[in-house]
């Protein structure tokens, strides 16, 4: 029987297999379960496109879609408030790309032909480990502050933010489709928008209701790991929180890699080095809600106002805002 038992079907499960194999480790993924995710594709932030460059370098250089920049624009008119390179310039930046990406895609390349997929433990075998990344059971969808989504088929170009008084929207493309994430208020049928923001508004479908704490406080528990969504909630828009599951599963992999004799020093290592990265996205999530949703008034314009200032007269320190997180680099000591 494996010594480490994955739960979970999704990205981060098979990211765990992958990396928990590439050190040596014995594991097994118990049965797949049909783990939908809310949404159809994701933006891949360098962070997290340099761990899927180091499993397959050949492989990555066709994964999903590079956008050419990053704008800011008003829901109702479509005003650009602000506009910042992405492409060679995140690359140059950052060491590694920024990409969009379907999930279906991610999956396929994160899932391995030698992914150990099935057994359970048995009840005369306990494994020394369980790693858990299954997001616990949604709320009702019945709250009036949410989020929804829709996708419909053609590229845009730029990867757009639409800021509105009731909601902020995030537009992306792959390949193939467009993608847009709405966060905030019910969406009204009669809303005032921009005519490209329509189709969207039309199609959306209700995800879930908007949560952006952590669900638990804790990233381990006897000897049980909870990597990615089984530890935070997932935030859509600013800081995806499902990807650092990912960040997760290679630190986990390392952790247990260098402590192999001593499973409960190696969870109390990987919650060290783990802990806070969650908390600090944590709280950028928080920030952005209050600072782009609901503003209405002097308080939207003067919002609305900042946003082109910094990007227009201050890139530099628009760029320095969002070092933090893209720069993070868990191959190099897991800083």
């Amino acid at each position: 029987m494996p010594e480490i038992a994955i739960q979970g079907g999704n990205v981060v499960a098979h990211a765990a297999a992958h990396f928990c194999q590439r050190a040596g480790l014995d594991c097994q993924m118990t049965a797949e379960i049909d783990e939908r995710p809310d949404v159809d594709a994701v933006i891949l932030g360098s962070n997290i496109t340099r761990l899927l460059r180091a499993i397959d370098p050949q492989r990555f250089e066709t994964l999903g879609h590079q956008p050419s920049r990053e704008q800011v624009r008003l829901a109702k008119s479509a005003y650009l408030l602000s506009e910042l390179p992405l492409g060679k310039f995140h690359l140059d930046r950052y060491g590694a790309p920024l990409v969009n990406v379907s999930y279906q895609e991610l999956l396929d390349f994160v899932r391995t032909d030698s992914s150990p997929v099935g057994a359970k433990t048995s009840a005369d075998h306990t494994p020394a480990l369980t790693v858990d990344t299954t997001p616990p059971t949604r709320l009702a969808a019945d709250e009036t502050l949410g989020v929804w989504y829709a996708s419909q088929p053609g590229t845009f170009v730029a990867n757009v933010t639409w800021l509105s008084e009731t909601f902020i929207g995030r537009q992306f493309s792959t390949e193939s489709n467009t993608h847009f994430i709405y966060v905030g208020m019910r969406p009204a049928e009669d809303a005032q928008c921009h005519p490209s923001l329509k189709p969207f508004l039309q199609a959306l479908k209700f995800i879930r209701p908007l949560t952006y704490e952590s669900s638990q406080t804790a990233m381990y528990s006897g000897r049980t790991a909870y990597l990615g969504g089984a530890f935070s909630n997932s935030f859509p828009l600013q800081l995806p929180t499902f990807q650092t599951g990912i960040e997760d599963a290679w630190v986990l992999s390392r952790m247990l890699e260098n402590y192999d004799d001593d499973i409960v020093l190696a969870l109390s290592e990987f919650e060290r080095f783990r802990l806070p990265r969650h908390q600090k996205i944590a709280a950028a999530n928080n920030m952005a809600v209050h600072h782009l949703l609901g503003k209405k008034g002097s308080a939207a314009v003067a919002r609305n106002l900042g946003i082109a200032f910094r990007a227009r007269f201050l890139p530099e320190m628009a760029m320095q805002q969002v070092d933090w997180y893209y720069q993070y680099d868990c191959i190099r000591g897991f800083r």
